[in-house]
């Protein structure tokens, strides 16, 4: 009876109605208590999802972005099963990497029967200087070895995959080796994060005197790099320190949830489990998957270890045109960095900038310039193009500099691969992925398509991952 009952009641749709069923059995099970136990850890982790459901259907908060958050395995990932340990980052997204930024610290929480541990933050330069002495190493990628002179791919510059689940394996490993300890996921949250909780949770003042707030604590960061070459040193411990104890013991309205979930959207906020229990905001679409759409990422890598990315402003044209004569798709792509800063002296400084642009795997690239200045300064870089391809995709790299004051653009040409056309023309639609950059606060983007005389356009500021249906008319 008591089990029959527990089903119904994990059918509920209230919430509040859920919670004092909880009470109602658990107060009436004491004949068998170890059955009931185990029956409300079930019913606490289908709990979220139940919540989760309920003001989704009722149309509180937007969810559209995060319906991913409907189908975690609660119970796994809450250590209801058994006890989990999940590794903590803070990125600096002022010094842009692939998937983030460059990893200042770090922490780790434990997590069992949905009891928190409480995290520590650390620096990563200790289990960096560890890692940098030890006999097994996991090489740096060729613009790391080139640019930073670095043989050995480090904490700091671990974020460089495609995607945040690649880094977070190559993470994983890397604490591995550097601490022995083995963690069911990672955790990473940005400058962007911060500045979010200190909005909820309010001004935090440390041991210095410094008052930090959701107004100021990027201006607050940007001057303590100014002031030291060794962050992050113990101000901005102590500030994570001190967020951490807020969010664990204070609890937060649904609305604020909703502001969390945007940052997991735009990528401020990642996480990455372990067992395929992966919050995954960022997996390939169904077109994508089976070749029904084109695809566009722009991923930056600020090499010049300056903290210059709140400075750099973006913009992304594509123009799509069919090509009758050779049956096929040829797009060509401008990308324009104009950098806002006033000053080539650190923290800022010049942009310097590995970019990274993933298109669909089986595209051919025809032509390549870096221009600056005025149009006709331009000049040709085909031949110092990396192509590689990486699993759905084609990725194209190479290598920029923009000083202060200063605008680049690098315009490429390529075909995709032949099927698109039909696919396109048959449904009289064409479909693109869009891959937004972890870190970054928005990029301004614009498609032209032109198909025998039947056109599409499509102008947006980018802050997610999405696929775009444009009718061609």
């Amino acid at each position: 009876m008591l089990q029959s009952s527990l089903d119904g009641f994990i059918a509920l749709q209230n919430p509040s109605d859920q919670l004092a069923s909880i009470n109602y059995y658990f107060s009436n099970s004491r004949h068998n208590l170890g059955f009931a136990e185990d029956r409300i850890l079930q019913v606490k982790s289908n709990f979220l999802k139940a919540n989760f459901g309920y003001f989704k259907n009722n149309k509180v908060g937007d969810f559209s972005k995060i319906n991913f958050l409907e189908n975690l395995n609660y119970q796994d990932i809450l250590g209801f099963n058994d006890k989990r340990k999940y590794l903590v980052l803070f990125v600096d997204n002022l010094e842009l990497r692939p998937t983030g930024g460059v990893v200042k610290a770090y922490s780790e929480v434990s997590v069992e029967k949905g009891k928190y541990s409480l995290p520590e933050f650390f620096d990563v330069a200790t289990q960096d200087n560890t890692l940098s002495k030890g006999d097994i190493f996991i090489p740096a990628p060729d613009p790391i070895k080139e640019l930073l002179k670095k043989d050995r791919l480090l904490i700091k510059d671990s974020l460089w995959e495609k995607d945040f689940s690649e880094s977070s394996t190559k993470i994983l490993d890397l604490f591995f080796e550097a601490t022995g300890n083995k963690y069911n996921g990672v955790i990473a949250l940005d400058l962007d994060t911060l500045s979010l909780i200190s909005k909820i949770y309010g001004e935090i003042e440390l041991t210095n005197g410094n008052k930090v707030n959701s107004s100021n604590i990027i201006d607050w960061y940007k001057n303590l790099e100014a002031s030291s070459a060794n962050l992050p040193n113990d101000l901005v411990i102590e500030l994570l320190n001190k967020y951490s104890l807020q969010v664990l013991n204070k609890k937060i309205s649904f609305a604020e949830f909703n502001l969390f979930a945007n940052l997991l959207s735009k990528k401020h906020l990642q996480f990455y489990f372990r067992n395929g229990f992966n919050l995954d905001v960022y997996s390939t679409p169904f077109c994508l998957n089976n070749s029904k759409c084109d695809a566009l990422g722009v991923l930056d890598a600020n090499l010049g270890e300056t903290k210059t990315n709140q400075e750099i402003k973006r913009l992304v044209v594509l123009s799509v045109e069919e090509q009758e004569e050779i049956e096929g798709i040829k797009n060509t792509l401008e990308i324009t960095w104009e950098h806002l800063g006033k000053s080539n002296s650190w923290p800022s400084g010049p942009y310097k900038n590995f970019v990274s642009i993933m298109v669909p795997n089986g595209s051919n690239l025809l032509e390549a310039y870096l221009g600056k200045g005025t149009s006709e300064d331009k000049m040709d870089i085909r031949n110092g193009i990396i192509t590689k391809n990486s699993g759905l995709f084609t990725v194209y790299g190479t290598y920029l500099e923009i000083r202060a004051k200063e605008k680049a653009t690098i315009k490429i040409s390529y075909l995709l691969p032949r099927a698109l056309l039909k696919e396109f023309k048959e449904k009289s639609t064409y479909s693109i992925f869009l891959i937004s950059q972890a870190g970054i606060s928005k990029e301004d983007l614009n498609i032209k398509v032109n198909f025998n005389g039947k056109k599409a356009n499509f102008v947006e500021n980018i802050q997610e991952d999405k696929v775009v249906n444009l009718p061609l008319k």
